[in-house]
């Protein structure tokens, strides 16, 4: 019996002596970086984090930190697998500047980026599907988060932060319950049919909020459960906004008095500004790669920036936002 009780014991505080790994293997990328994965199946991962966090969410491991850069792909032992998803709580809690994801990534899971408080732009791969629960909850340093068109559903608190902007692609049916924290926020729907929300989907104060949808679906979204809601309901043509990255950049967006265009390979053309309902409001003659726009008398709302050349080439329309 007292050797029975010895060894159940030595196993008891053997699990908590021991260091418990959170991934099946790591490996180095092209940048030099260590990335930590998972294995989900024979030919798939899902990337990780090295350490584990406690029960009073103390993290105990290696931090991920700075630009992080994950790869479509990645070879362990002679096996070459996809990566396709981001973990639960992979980055949660650490000091990322930035993460490029590639268009292999299928789901970014739950709590996958809470409170880095350090992130302050993402870039979505058009390859997601799925956003988990409380994915980029406390984020607060991100002003703009775009949803792409191949998302269908964004989970409970999932983006939970101090957005001033935020698109949601054409294929989003559902947003889950306080999604969203939305005083002051600028939204912009592309999806015709009104996603599925929540009596508490959007925390905040809806009259301080704009939402801009697609103009054959306005009454839709008039007439839907909680988007009702909104006191500032106006329509958008979709052919007038990209979801692609524009070849005019506009900084910053949104903005209250003036915004800066940078047209790369522009030398000298016009400017044509339309406000959301197709009106010009002002054309202007530039020269150089950069224009200062004085816009400090426009109306809130969005707006879209045509730039045609002296040679009559249409650069790509671009769209910001006047607070």
């Amino acid at each position: 019996m007292k050797k029975l009780v010895f060894l159940l014991l030595v196993m008891f505080f053997g699990c908590f002596s021991q260091k418990a790994i959170a991934y099946d293997f790591s490996a180095v990328n092209d940048y030099n970086q260590t990335i930590w994965y998972n294995i989900t199946s024979d030919s798939t991962v899902e990337v990780t984090h090295e350490g584990t966090i406690g029960s009073q969410g103390i993290y105990q491991g290696i931090k991920y930190y700075g630009d992080i850069i994950i790869p479509p792909s990645v070879i362990n032992n002679g096996i070459t697998y996809k990566v396709t998803s981001i973990g639960i709580a992979t980055f949660r809690q650490f000091e990322v500047l930035s993460v490029t994801m590639p268009e292999t990534i299928l789901s970014i899971d739950d709590f996958a980026f809470q409170s880095c408080e350090n992130l302050t732009s993402i870039t979505i791969p058009n390859s997601v599907v799925n956003i988990g629960s409380h994915a980029f909850e406390y984020c607060n340093g991100l002003n703009t988060i775009i949803i792409p068109n191949s998302v269908t559903t964004i989970g409970y608190a999932a983006l939970r932060c101090a957005l001033d902007t935020l698109i949601i692609g054409s294929s989003v049916i559902l947003i889950g319950e306080e999604a969203i924290l939305n005083d002051g926020l600028y939204i912009i729907s592309y999806a015709i049919t009104p996603p599925t929300i929540y009596e508490n989907t959007f925390s905040g104060y809806f009259p301080d909020n704009y939402l801009y949808v697609p103009c054959q679906s306005l009454t839709a979204y008039q007439n839907a459960p909680y988007w009702s809601e909104f006191n500032y309901i106006q329509c958008i043509g979709l052919d007038d906004i990209s979801l692609e990255s524009f070849k005019i950049n506009i900084y910053p967006n949104p903005a209250n008095d003036n915004i800066t265009l940078k047209i790369d390979g522009f030398s000298k053309g016009l400017v044509l500004v339309y406000d959301i309902m197709g009106k010009e409001v002002l054309s202007k003659q530039i020269g150089g790669k950069e224009t200062i726009i004085d816009i400090s008398n426009f109306p809130s709302g969005v707006y879209i920036i045509k730039a045609i050349s002296y040679n009559n080439k249409q650069i790509e329309n671009g769209k910001f936002i006047k607070q």
